[in-house]
């Protein structure tokens, strides 16, 4: 098996795993978005494939790319590594929810309870939001961004590691 690192170590293989994060492509389709030749696209597939990232089925003659997606959950603590830091400017005392509400890869749910974020790039779930590595505990409505600081958004993801049935009798 291709070592993952190795193949993450390369530019064009990151940007394919961020492309079909998003969705199903064909080949022509990635080489294309990575302005190289379909040749090249599929040596590069084919490091993917050898490291269980993607799959691929046959549709004619036009080869379909799919992420894998128990590896995708497997590396979903990594993929802040493949995207790149996007720096927004605001003025101080602007309600995180109002800058987040300009990025058109990010969903959020208005509750009772205040805004939360409800989806990023298409993955719907429970997500929390970090100031600086820390955890907050507002509603992101009630966060004001006073300086400078880093976000970090993280997907709770479900574990199932046990199952557990009790009858009342």
């Amino acid at each position: 098996m291709t070592s993952l690192f190795r193949v993450l170590g390369n530019e064009n293989r990151r940007t394919m795993l961020k492309l079909l994060k998003k969705q199903e492509m064909h080949v022509s389709g990635i080489a294309r978005e990575l302005g190289i030749s379909v040749p090249v696209a599929l040596k590069h597939i084919k490091k993917l494939e050898e490291a269980g990232l993607v799959t691929r089925r046959k549709v004619g003659n036009t080869h379909m790319i799919r992420i894998t997606n128990d590896r995708a959950e497997r590396l979903s603590g990594i993929w802040m590594l493949l995207d790149e830091l996007l720096v927004l400017e605001t003025k101080k005392g602007t309600r995180l929810s109002d800058i987040l509400k300009t990025l058109p890869e990010i969903d959020i749910r208005q509750t009772s309870n205040g805004s939360y974020i409800n989806a990023v790039d298409g993955r719907e779930g429970y997500f929390i939001y970090e100031i600086d590595g820390k955890m907050s505990d507002k509603p992101i409505n009630k966060y004001r961004i006073n300086g400078d600081l880093e976000l970090g958004i993280k997907q709770l993801l479900p574990a199932l590691d046990k199952r557990i049935r009790i009858r009342v009798k």
